[in-house]
């Protein structure tokens, strides 16, 4: 059975899916640094189309390189990110939910520690 096509598949710009790869290969387990070899391997694109890439996202502030040469998510991608959560109504659902779950730890006199 061949997969199911996106309706809009036809206004694709290869380019920039190549591009929003290379930004989720970032992701790491834990957002850690990874190194450019690690982003090929998830992607499977080229040494040199990942290269460019990269340093193209780090231009627009979504990727940032340390002193190891590991590539990391940058600032602008972290703004974007936060700005989306604050404003999504699944976060503040899961706000509420957490603000309960702290009352309720509160009046058994537990202690609470949630992480996201």
């Amino acid at each position: 059975m061949a997969p199911t096509k996106h309706p809009d598949e036809k206004y694709e710009i290869e380019a920039l899916s190549k591009g929003l790869a290379v930004l989720e290969a970032l992701e790491g387990t834990n957002f850690e640094p990874v190194p450019q070899q690690r982003i090929q391997d998830r992607t499977g694109f080229n040494r040199n189309l990942v290269m460019r890439t990269l340093k193209t996202l780090a231009i627009h502030g979504y990727a940032v390189q340390n002193d190891r040469g590991e590539w990391m998510i940058g600032r602008r991608f972290i703004r974007i990110s936060h700005a989306i959560a604050t404003i999504c109504p699944m976060s503040q659902q899961v706000k509420a939910e957490i603000e309960d779950l702290r009352k309720l730890a509160h009046a058994q006199d537990e202690t609470d520690s949630l992480a996201t």
